[in-house]
């Protein structure tokens, strides 16, 4: 059996609240991922207001 040498979890949200609920889970996610297989992408598509720190934080690329 041949298995895929990537996992690609890629997530468009509209404001970072609705990327919060799920921040806990990813991070465990590739705190666990011992062979590198997750690739994480998230994009939120509605501007940051304006000194909104949280939102400035998750610009991790």
């Amino acid at each position: 059996m041949t298995y895929g040498n990537q996992i690609y979890f890629i997530w468009v949200t509209r404001t970072q609240r609705q990327f919060e609920w799920l921040a806990e889970i990813i991070k465990e996610v590739e705190e666990n991922d011992e062979h590198n297989l997750v690739s994480v992408h998230i994009y939120i598509t509605q501007f940051a207001e304006k000194f909104d720190l949280r939102t400035t934080m998750l610009d991790f690329q």
